[in-house]
This record gives C-alpha cells, sequence and structure tokens, in this order.
C-alpha cells in the first residue's frame, strides 16, 4: 500500500507511486492482479545498500539501489519498477530459465514491459529522442535515473552509442554485431525489444 511510504522522502514518494502505477496498468490494461494474478501484495524496498546501482526481482520482492551518483542516481522511476515487476509476471506466467536465449528473452520482456507502462502513464516524449525529458514515455531504459549516459538500454537503436554509450551498445540482430557468445542476458536482449520496437 502506498500508505506505507514516507511523505517527506523523494525516493520513497517515488518507488511508492511507480509500483502503484505498475500494478494499475496491469491490472487495467492486461486485466492482471498484481504479479501472481492472485491480488499477491508486491514489496518494494527502496535505498538498498551503500552506492548500489541496480535494482532486483528476488523471488519475493523488489529491491531499488539509490545508485551513486556517478553512473545513475536512485532505480525507484517507473520503467525500471516496470521492468522488475515484469521479472514476477514472467516467474508466474512463462518461467524463463535465466541463462542463454530464454534469460535474453526474460530480460527483455522486462525492458519492453517497462517501456509499455510509460506510454500508458506518461506524455510522449519519443520527439525528443536520442535525448530524454524526466517524466515522459520514450523507447529510452532507465534514462530517468542514468547519468554516465542518456540511458541505460535503447529499444528503438540497442547499437546506438548515443544514447547507451560506447561500449555498451547492444545487438538488433540475431547474432549480429555487438552479440555476446557467451549469451550474457543483459546483452543479447537487444534483439528482440528492437524487434518490439520495429
Amino acid at each position: 500500500s502506498i500508505s506505507d511510504w514516507g511523505t517527506s522522502d523523494r525516493v520513497e514518494m517515488s518507488g511508492g507511486r511507480n509500483i502503484e502505477l505498475v500494478q494499475r496498468y496491469y491490472l487495467e490494461v492486461h486485466g492482471r492482479n498484481s504479479f501472481n494474478n492472485a491480488g499477491i501484495y508486491s514489496r518494494a524496498n527502496v535505498h538498498y545498500g551503500s552506492s548500489y546501482v541496480n535494482a532486483y526481482w528476488d523471488g519475493t520482492a523488489f529491491t531499488f539501489g539509490d545508485g551513486n551518483g556517478t553512473t545513475a542516481n536512485s532505480l525507484a522511476v517507473l520503467d525500471i519498477c516496470g521492468h522488475e515487476f515484469t521479472h514476477a509476471v514472467d516467474q508466474y506466467t512463462a518461467n524463463l530459465t535465466y541463462s542463454g536465449e530464454s534469460g535474453a528473452l526474460n530480460e527483455s520482456f522486462s525492458d519492453i514491459m517497462g517501456t509499455c507502462i510509460e506510454f500508458w502513464a506518461e506524455p510522449d516524449g519519443r520527439a525528443n529522442y536520442p535525448g530524454e525529458v524526466a517524466g515522459t514515455a520514450d523507447w529510452l531504459c532507465g534514462e530517468d535515473s542514468w547519468l554516465s549516459s542518456v540511458a541505460l538500454r535503447d529499444l528503438r537503436n540497442p547499437a546506438n552509442p548515443v544514447t547507451v554509450g560506447a561500449g555498451n551498445q547492444q545487438p538488433t540482430r540475431y547474432q549480429g554485431t555487438y552479440w555476446d557468445p557467451a549469451q550474457e542476458v543483459h546483452q543479447n536482449d537487444g534483439v528482440q525489444k528492437f524487434f518490439f520496437y520495429l
């Protein structure tokens, strides 16, 4: 419940609002009552760790780091909340194995749904690409928290160094440029995200 969150801590307020929006999206757009479709309570934790630049679903709760002020600020932004919530939905539906190509699909579904939630809840900000405007929907992932580049990931052009930074490009084609033969799930997920964008 949003009433469990603080009223003066901006990260807590953001996390509470965004988890609520994510659940409303799944209910209103997909008719899904929480991630298990049976109304389970969604517990989200913010301010995790010290300078922690990550967020995750651990099978029971959602956790968001505050970032380190250099790579990223708080990760409790809307599309990252939607991304992590979708990992929980996956667990209760397809339950994709989190390795190799199925793991890359798991990651790409989470980025795709996080983006869909942004487009459902926020004004259209696509015209700003390759830049971004906080609080608007676009094809970027994590752009409202990322500092070291425009965004963490990019559905419109996963290989665009302008948005994701040099060295962080992802493939847009199966086994194409930037494909990781070791099958790292956060690398090869660019293919399905680009397919979704197209």
